[in-house]
């Protein structure tokens, strides 16, 4: 870092700044779960690489539950910079980090050819990829219905949200678990959520978004307990009848490419992989 760069916390007063910054700079990432990059104002690790007075570099790494970090905003005013912008940002994070008790893991997916190259030059490792599915064969009709009959499945109230967060962080591997917080915001700003019930209980949940005419299924959980059941069947074949729509011309769904059980399920709703795979890295320290 040289005697023109500051690296600070970003406060109230940069809102516009950072709008701006971000609808111009050469280079953004953004893996922002639910949230909008002014929502992190005010949280310790939102920084701001300052040189010659001017914006020229953000970094918001948050844990949300407190398990892992993950790289919500990386943006750089230029790539030839980019690099050392990185270099000086992430430490300043990673001295931040160092005054908790606890080893922290940090990790970030990759959407671009240049974060990849940025992450694996600087010792980042790959842990799993996601893959893309959509939906391409309706065979809602022909469907073999083998959930228990009494099963229902209704819409998801803020009453379950409790309830369906202790399923999530159940099913879901620690790089992937939420906080309650988050749950809320997925319920909040979907299109289409429902809860699975059986005998009185709440046993699964779905989360899906809509923009024009693409619909998304972002989370999909079966209680452990209750697994094996085809409640997620169930549920998927809800939120496919649910966006049967004419103005709906593509429902997509992204999971683990090392998840067989998902991918097998998505694959007998008529999914099939669109060839869009992006890793996930984790940096442990």
């Amino acid at each position: 870092m040289n005697n023109g760069t500051l690296i600070r916390t970003a406060t109230e007063s940069d809102q516009e700044s950072i709008d701006s910054f971000l609808n111009n700079a050469a280079a953004v990432h953004r893996h922002l779960d639910w949230r909008s990059p002014l929502d992190w104002l005010g949280n310790n690790n939102f920084l701001l690489s300052i040189e010659n007075q001017q914006l020229r570099g953000i970094l918001i790494c948050t844990a949300e539950p407190d398990e892992v970090h993950w790289i919500r905003i990386f943006a750089s005013h230029d790539f030839s910079a980019m690099e050392s912008r990185w270099q000086s940002l992430f430490n300043e994070f990673l001295v931040r980090a160092s005054l908790q008790a606890e080893p922290i893991t940090v990790a970030a997916i990759a959407y671009y050819e240049w974060m990849r190259e940025l992450l694996e030059l600087n010792q980042w490792l790959v842990h799993q990829r996601v893959v893309q599915l959509k939906w391409a064969d309706n065979r809602l009709g022909k469907l073999e219905k083998k959930w228990p009959e009494e099963l229902t499945i209704r819409p998801m109230s803020y009453k379950d949200l409790r309830e369906v967060t202790r399923i999530d962080r159940e099913c879901f591997p620690f790089v992937w678990t939420q906080s309650q917080d988050v749950i809320t915001r997925a319920f909040d700003q979907s299109s289409h959520t429902t809860v699975a019930m059986l005998h009185g209980e709440i046993v699964g949940f779905q989360i899906s978004t809509s923009y024009r005419s693409v619909a998304h299924l972002a989370r999909l959980a079966v209680a452990r307990k209750h697994q094996g059941q085809y409640i997620g069947q169930a549920l998927v074949h809800h939120m496919l009848k649910h966006f049967s729509k004419p103005w709906i011309r593509e429902i997509t769904v992204n999971t683990q490419q090392d998840n067989q059980v998902s991918l097998n399920l998505y694959k007998k709703m008529g999914f099939i992989a669109t060839g869009e795979t992006y890793p996930i890295y984790l940096y442990q320290k």
